[in-house]
């Protein structure tokens, strides 16, 4: 799978689960601590699987293709943040954390699929 194509399912997977606690958020379903927390799950838990898959698909050195999957979208999210806000020291803490679960999730990827053959 391509690193556009993955990028693509991942902010597809994003929109479609933000938008559902979004709603359950503004009918008071859940709390704004729970809303808070459920979104950081969310973009970790939609990037682990689609670096999973990444690491599925390579052949060797699946820990490379989650460290540039995971810097492409650092990248990304820098540039919005940038254009929108200022940087906060808490997106310190978040960036490494989002390339830790792509790494992590392309590694476990490689080994599902090296246990399947």
């Amino acid at each position: 799978m391509s690193y556009i194509k993955a990028i693509f399912l991942n902010v597809l997977e994003l929109f479609l689960l933000l938008f559902l606690i979004t709603i359950l958020y503004y009918f008071n379903i859940i709390n704004e601590k729970t809303f808070e927390v459920l979104k950081l799950i969310i973009l970790l838990f939609s990037i682990f699987i689609n670096s999973f898959i990444l690491g599925k698909n390579t052949k060797k050195k699946s820990f490379l293709e989650g460290i540039i999957y995971g810097s492409i979208l650092i990248t990304i999210l820098l540039i919005i943040t940038i254009i929108l806000s200022k940087i906060q020291i808490k997106l310190l803490i978040f960036y490494p954390l989002i390339l830790i679960t792509s790494i992590l999730g392309s590694m476990m990827g490689s080994i599902k699929k090296n246990r399947s053959n």
